[in-house]
């Protein structure tokens, strides 16, 4: 296959293919083996977080703020300090990145959640602690709440520099909801709302 139009052809039938074959394989799977897999699945999620977490630090020793001057001039109307979102930041792991993040003093920190009342909750200890950070309600899971925050950040802040997709679901073992229904819910949250929110 040849050009750019070819392999994203191909990228969009294997991606396709390998959907279909996740659902089939997946119904198939005994009960103890599906509860194992959503715990891999949240285990790769909290790797994932933390591979992003290094990796900025890696960014910012490698000279990201000259690349960050150089994108402020071309965008004027872009904040002088480079912008980050953290979604599900209210708690765990997403609420020390959150803290990590805004102790940076070229970094504008946004902090998100489901919840107004749990994120307010979180950026108020935040701030007795000496650390400002921005909220905004986000729901991973909701259209609307994604629409919704992608037309807040781009008026308010012109975009966004950094995005770290922290928000997850994973269920208790002992929790009673079908299985079925928790698969349902953990790949609405971890897969298909996180690439919702990245496009």
């Amino acid at each position: 296959i040849e050009g750019t139009a070819g392999w994203q052809a191909c990228e969009g039938l294997c991606w396709f293919e390998f959907e279909r074959l996740v659902r089939v394989y997946y119904r198939t799977m005994p009960l103890r083996m599906r509860l194992r897999l959503s715990r891999t699945l949240t285990t790769i999620v909290v790797a994932a977080v933390v591979v992003v977490a290094v990796g900025l630090a890696a960014a910012r020793e490698e000279g990201a703020d000259d690349e960050h001057r150089s994108n402020s001039r071309m965008f004027g109307s872009r904040l002088a300090r480079r912008v980050a979102v953290v979604t599900g930041g209210n708690k765990g792991i997403g609420f020390e990145i959150v803290k990590q993040l805004a102790a940076q003093p070229d970094v504008h920190t946004i902090l998100t959640a489901r919840s107004m009342e749990r994120g307010r909750a979180a950026c108020d200890n935040l701030r007795k602690a000496g650390i400002e950070v921005g909220f905004h309600a986000l729901d991973i899971a909701n259209d609307s709440s994604i629409a919704h925050f992608r037309d807040w950040i781009q008026k308010e802040h012109g975009g966004l520099d950094i995005l770290c997709n922290n928000a997850g679901i994973a269920f208790k073992n002992a929790d009673p909801t079908p299985f079925k229904d928790q698969a349902d819910t953990t790949f609405k949250t971890n897969y298909w709302g996180t690439a919702a929110l990245c496009d």
